[in-house]
């Protein structure tokens, strides 16, 4: 069983810190229309807990979805109120990767600023600081999603990642994810640290940065 489950005594109690993590988010200005996921199995099912953090906001765990891996039970799934439009990209992420027990797509500014340029985003955000543990020698790419179809973009999204912690989304945001929700939701703030600094080399003009050429 995943560590991220087993530091929480119940259900109610991994709801909570569902919303209090989406709440830190929008406090911190980097959440936009965040949406946060937790692995959490009932019983034998295996399933996942997950929120948007608009609806988080003036939410009570009552509106944090669970919604099962499988595939099966949406319509249930989908009559909870605090269940994200992006659901199912968190669940098809969590089935693929087991090692894995949180989510969050969020859109923080120089993130977004990045996955939204045409340019920028074919090159993501190089590995231009030797501190950073998100990436790796190829930096944070970007997942370029070619059509609507969800298993299409959850194969994209999952290539972008590969090893990392954190992708970009094209003309979306940022996907980072972790062994635990805490993880997942603080390398959000090293990803937009990154991503900021990055935005402001390539303000400042040509150079190198670490071997990286600007």
């Amino acid at each position: 069983m995943p560590e991220a489950v087993q530091r929480f005594r119940c259900e109610d109690d991994a709801r909570a810190a569902l919303l209090a993590a989406a709440r830190e988010l929008r406090a911190g200005g980097t959440a936009g229309s965040a949406s946060l996921s937790l692995r959490w199995s009932r019983s034998a099912a295996a399933g996942m807990l997950t929120v948007g953090a608009p609806v988080a906001a003036t939410a009570t765990v009552d509106a944090v979805a669970w919604v099962p891996l499988d595939g099966g039970a949406e319509r249930t799934a989908v009559a909870d109120t605090g269940l994200p439009p992006d659901w199912r990209l968190h669940r098809g992420l969590l089935g693929r990767r087991g090692r894995i027990s949180a989510i969050v797509r969020s859109r923080p500014v120089s993130c977004m600023a990045i996955a939204c340029s045409a340019q920028l985003r074919k090159t993501g955000i190089p590995a231009f600081h030797p501190d950073d543990a998100t990436g790796d020698a190829a930096g944070i790419r970007c997942a370029q999603p070619t059509g609507l179809d969800c298993a299409t973009l959850v194969d994209q999204v999952e290539e972008a990642l590969g090893e990392r912690a954190a992708c970009l989304l094209a003309g979306e945001g940022l996907v980072t994810i972790g062994p635990t929700l805490d993880a997942a939701v603080a390398a959000v703030a090293t990803v937009e640290t990154l991503a900021e600094v990055w935005w402001r080399l390539l303000q400042a003009g040509h150079g190198e940065v670490h071997g990286v050429a600007i």
